[in-house]
């Protein structure tokens, strides 16, 4: 019975549409992996998808090497946000979207070969309209992987409270829920993907799903461990209370916020 019901979701003809989100600001360095990792993790999906990448104002090759990947590969596509922030850029990649679902990933977020197939699968059987990732360390050290275990063991116990986080890194939600949203909070500059799920799940269904994803520690180690869990914690609290951490600045690479 459920193995039909699993070949049902994987029927081509009904399985949705989905665009895949990646907003880029100077990552020339890592923008060809991180592009190849979403077509990589769309290899066994048997519906249709793209893959968005939208240029952030970059300074560097960053434009460049997405159009010569655009030239190669079809699916995916390049657009340009010249209001700089990485709310601005997820939200003008959500806008030209054609899937019915959208996938937010970061330019340096790394997927597995069956991460699509398996994420819409679980949402579609669950009737999920949003939903995020659990997260791996790239560097699977032990303070590394500690620091995620105990990220994702908060996620999980909170998934189904009025107060749930995610990573920005690999956020899952139906395009229609976007919309009625507002999208992400163009005014937040830390904690715009927990707010995000967090006003996801005052509209829809929201939850954790089992697939999970490649986290690079790079901005993590830009600010230093202890820095960055301290905010983290902070941001936890005030997440907890408030529902919003407008006033926490967390550094991406090259001070992209």
């Amino acid at each position: 019975m459920g193995s039909n019901k699993n070949q049902e979701h994987l029927d081509p003809m009904k399985m949705p549409k989905v665009s895949v989100i990646i907003p880029a600001y100077n990552e020339e360095k890592c923008i060809e992996r991180g592009v190849k990792s979403a077509l990589n993790g769309t290899r066994t999906y048997p519906g249709e998808y793209e893959i968005i990448v939208v240029d952030n104002v970059s300074s560097d090759g960053t434009y460049f090497i997405v159009q010569e990947l655009t030239k190669k590969h079809p699916q995916v596509k390049l657009e340009q946000q010249h209001i700089k922030g990485v709310s601005h850029a997820r939200n003008k990649g959500a806008s030209v979207a054609t899937g019915e679902y959208l996938v937010f990933l970061d330019a340096d977020s790394q997927v597995g070969p069956k991460f699509l197939e398996r994420t819409i699968t679980e949402m579609e059987a669950k009737s999920l309209e949003a939903a995020s990732c659990c997260a791996r360390p790239n560097i699977p050290t032990v303070s590394n992987k500690f620091l995620l275990w105990v990220f994702n063991v908060f996620m999980l116990m909170l998934q189904h409270t009025s107060r749930p986080i995610a990573l920005g890194a690999a956020i899952i939600a139906k395009k229609e829920v976007h919309m009625m949203i507002g999208g992400f909070d163009i005014d937040m500059y830390y904690g715009e993907d927990s707010r995000y799920v967090t006003k996801a799940k005052d509209h829809a269904k929201f939850a954790v799903v089992k697939e999970p994803f490649i986290f690079d520690m790079r901005r993590v180690y830009s600010e230093g461990k202890i820095r960055s869990v301290a905010k983290l914690l902070w941001a936890f609290g005030h997440h907890l209370l408030f529902r919003s951490t407008k006033k926490i600045k967390f550094r991406y690479d090259h001070d992209y916020k």
